[in-house]
């Protein structure tokens, strides 16, 4: 559920024939490989952006669900995966893309201010974040949620705002009826 409980080391016979291994629960879903066996392009963000569970990230796999699932990454060194298409893996989370922003402060707040958004969740892997501060400082007086993901593309820190993907009813979050 999107955290990475435990870390485990298997050896003898137990390891099976890959040196590497991601299970994603609760879909039970896993990926086996080697992280120097795997490569992915980068390539510019597209439609759509992924967060690789935290399983995966661990076992050093990114490149392996990039390669299977046909993602591309944003950054040599960053994380975040993308596609044109929307693809569905147990193995990444999937946004789509509203806006690419430069990582200004300046620039995010008059996003947000000219936006319909009533929450936000705040991503970042590799750029520097305090992610309440960036959140108090947002106009957030809308009714629809937003997910907001600090990145490295190609090199440079982006503010990119997406919009949540639920791929168990294939609707965005917006679409979906509160009970």
């Amino acid at each position: 559920n999107g955290e990475c409980k435990e870390a485990t080391v298997w050896f003898g016979e137990l390891a099976g024939n890959e040196q590497f291994r991601a299970t994603v629960l609760p879909a039970g879903a896993s990926i086996a490989g080697n992280p120097m066996d795997a490569f992915a392009p980068v390539a510019e963000l597209q439609n759509f952006i992924y967060d690789p569970d935290p399983a995966v990230v661990r076992s050093g796999l990114v490149n392996q669900v990039a390669e299977d699932f046909g993602f591309s990454r944003l950054d040599p060194e960053e994380e975040y995966l993308t596609s044109e298409t929307l693809i569905e893996s147990p193995f990444a989370r999937g946004f789509e893309v509203l806006a690419e922003l430069p990582n200004q402060s300046r620039t995010i707040r008059q996003y947000f201010r000219d936006q319909n958004f009533g929450q936000v969740e705040i991503k970042c892997r590799r750029i520097p974040t305090n992610v309440e501060a960036v959140r108090r400082k947002l106009s957030l007086k809308g009714s629809e949620p937003a997910v907001l993901i600090f990145a490295r593309i190609d090199g440079k820190a982006k503010a990119v705002i997406c919009r949540r993907i639920d791929a168990h009813k294939k609707t965005h979050p917006s679409e979906v009826s509160q009970g």
